[in-house]
């Protein structure tokens, strides 16, 4: 995972963690909850549509999640 920027620092690591360069600050726990939650629901509804039944996906998503 490596982009080229410029001629002198030829490979610079993609930046998928912008944090670690800004200072520590507290993580805010609950969007993070948020966004798990959310990609459980996806994950959810997405074994309801292959007709599976509701405690089959939640078991199933709530695993993978």
């Amino acid at each position: 995972a490596f982009r080229r920027i410029d001629k002198e620092n030829k490979y610079t690591p993609m930046l998928r963690f912008p944090e670690a360069l800004s200072p520590p600050r507290k993580i805010d726990t609950g969007s993070i909850r948020a966004a798990i939650k959310i990609k459980g629901e996806a994950i959810r509804q997405r074994f309801k549509k292959k007709g599976m039944g509701m405690r089959l996906a939640n078991n199933k998503a709530a695993r993978i999640k």
